[in-house]
C-alpha cells in the first residue's frame, strides 16, 4: 500500500498552481516553493530522492508537451 503525508499533498499542491498559473514550471523551483506549514519547505525534505528525481521527471515531461 502507498500512503503520502500531509506535507507531500500540500507540496504537490503548490507543485499543481505553479503549473497551472504558470503553464510550465523550472525544475529549480521545486526547492524554492513557499511554505505552508514544513520549514523550509523543499522537495528533498518532503520526499525521498527516488520521489523527489520522479517528481522533476514528470515536471520536464509536463514542460516539453506544454511547449510541444
Amino acid at each position: 500500500m502507498w500512503t503520502v503525508t500531509r506535507e507531500q499533498i500540500e507540496f504537490d499542491s503548490l507543485v499543481v498552481d505553479q503549473l497551472t498559473a504558470q503553464g510550465v514550471m523550472e525544475p529549480g523551483l521545486l526547492r524554492k516553493l513557499p511554505s505552508t506549514d514544513v520549514e523550509p519547505q523543499v522537495s528533498e525534505q518532503v520526499f525521498d530522492d527516488a520521489e523527489t528525481s520522479r517528481l522533476f521527471e514528470v515536471i520536464d515531461t509536463l514542460n516539453r508537451s506544454a511547449v510541444a
